[in-house]
Parts: C-alpha cells; structure tokens; sequence
C-alpha cells in the first residue's frame, strides 16, 4: 500500500514539475516515479509482484508522459532489479541513498540514451548526454533526499518494513 501512495505522488510531482519548468530548462528532467519505484521494493513480499508492479508504472509512465509504449515498463523493470540489488551492499544511511540515487540516474539515463540511439531517435552526442545526466541530478537528489526523510521518521511510526 505504502509503494502505491509514494508513487501516486510521484506521478503527480511529475505533472507538476512539467507543467511549471520549462522541458528546455537546464534543471528539468527530474523522475520522481523512477526514484520511488526503485526504492519501494522493500514493500513487496514476493519477486514476481516487484517486477509486475515497476511494469505497470512504467507502462502507465509511457502512456500519461511519453509517446514510447512500453519503453519505460521495460527500463523501469530493469532498475528496479539494478536498485534492489544495490540495495543489498549497501549500509542504509541517507549519503549512501543519495549515492545509490545518483548512480541510478546515471544508468537510467545510460539505457534510455543507447536505446534511443538505436532505434535512430537520437545522434549520439557526448555533450548533449553528459548535459541531460547532470541537470537531472538536482531535482531527484532533492526528491530521494525527501523520500528518506519521509521513510525514515514517519513511515517507520506505522510499518515495521521500510525502504531503508
């Protein structure tokens, strides 16, 4: 229940987000959904619900934002797995969330940017990469930082199961 909540405001935080920054902004690019769906993996029981779940949101992340069905079910599903795996070398503090949400957004951007090379919708462009990588860094460092906060005092009050 918990993971269905955090993503509802993810999915809403990311309408609000495109619909107040300019998507030419040097700070745009924030993915909430993508950080809340990598971290709520601790709230599922069972493997096979996780990876249905990052699918779902991902599909559904397509259709109300992009116009590429199906590509972010797949990426989704595959950072999800990438996320749950970081998470088990991990020791829980809030510097190495923040540390794990980086290195997630760097190799979501990575996959999403071959992908998009290959199907021939982009050029590769080091420079255009390197600018896109960064600028979301801000934004989702301040919403994974947000995230611990909320998990680590208020949501440990009513769940023994936490995202860390």
């Amino acid at each position: 229940m918990y993971a269905i909540i955090i993503t509802i405001i993810s999915f809403l935080l990311e309408g609000i987000f495109s619909f107040y920054i300019s998507i030419f902004s040097h700070f745009w690019l924030p993915i909430p959904t993508l950080i809340s769906v990598c971290f709520c993996h601790v709230y599922f029981l069972r493997n096979k619900n996780y990876i249905w779940y990052t699918f779902l949101t991902g599909v559904l992340y397509d259709i109300v934002y992009t116009n590429t069905l199906f590509l972010h079910g797949i990426l989704f599903v595959c950072m999800g797995y990438i996320g749950k795996k970081m998470s088990q070398f991990i020791s829980h503090t809030w510097y190495q969330f923040l540390v794990m949400t980086i290195l997630l957004i760097g190799i979501y951007r990575l996959l999403s940017y071959i992908i998009l090379i290959i199907i021939g919708y982009l050029h590769f462009n080091p420079s255009f990469f390197l600018s896109i990588t960064l600028a979301s860094f801000l934004w989702n460092i301040t919403y994974s930082f947000l995230l611990y906060v909320i998990d680590h005092f208020y949501l440990k009050k009513f769940t023994t199961k936490r995202l860390f």
